[in-house]
């Protein structure tokens, strides 16, 4: 269950702009079904529902945002413990809004996660995601969103890990002229323990 909403928006001349045609609710559910073959190796089917509501009916620009997520995916659970883990799956999404005039949006999804471990206290892991996003008025329904993400993790002392991330996200916009956007991401950090706890 989620809730967003959206505080005023100010205008080059300092006027309020009303943001509140994008306040919404959200739901999903996520079902799972997996077997056992083996301790390292688990083939599963999972489904997906969710649905978007608009607090209004109709968003500024005459449109009614609030749609209807559906999908389904296939993939596998791998766990070959300390050194290697992670799932990978292939599936179908699919974005129906109440308005007929916006275009449902379809997308062959690809997700996963990796997590490999080359010595002890070191971790790179490399994932993948496919959402479908909204755009925020006129229009056009939504469009694809493809994240691949990668990081390091490395445990310099017992209470100190370094992390380095990186990230690339392909927008495709189907329902729209835009064309499609690549965006990249980068970043570092540390994770200091105060205590083991």
């Amino acid at each position: 269950l989620s809730r967003t909403v959206y505080t005023d928006a100010k205008g080059i001349n300092g006027q309020s702009i009303s943001l509140a045609d994008r306040d919404r609710y959200g739901a999903g559910i996520r079902g799972r079904l997996g077997y056992e073959l083996s301790p390292a190796l688990v083939p599963f089917l999972e489904v997906t529902a969710g649905l978007t509501n608009y607090d209004q009916t109709r968003d500024n620009t005459g449109y009614e945002r609030s749609s209807q997520t559906y999908g389904a995916k296939v993939g596998a659970q791998v766990d070959l413990g300390e050194k290697l883990r992670g799932e990978a799956a292939i599936g179908y999404l699919r974005k129906g809004y109440d308005d007929d005039r916006l275009a449902a949006i379809n997308a062959l999804a690809m997700d996963g996660n990796i997590v490999w471990s080359p010595q002890r206290g070191t971790d790179v892991n490399l994932g993948l995601r496919t959402t479908i996003e909204d755009f925020a008025g006129g229009a056009r329904g939504g469009w694809i969103s493809r994240q691949l993400t990668t990081g390091l993790t490395h445990q310099l002392r017992s209470d100190l890990v370094a992390r380095l991330t990186a990230g690339l996200e392909r927008r495709s916009y189907l329902t729209s002229t835009i064309r499609d956007e690549t965006e990249y991401t980068v970043g570092a950090g540390l994770t200091w323990n105060i205590n083991r706890y």
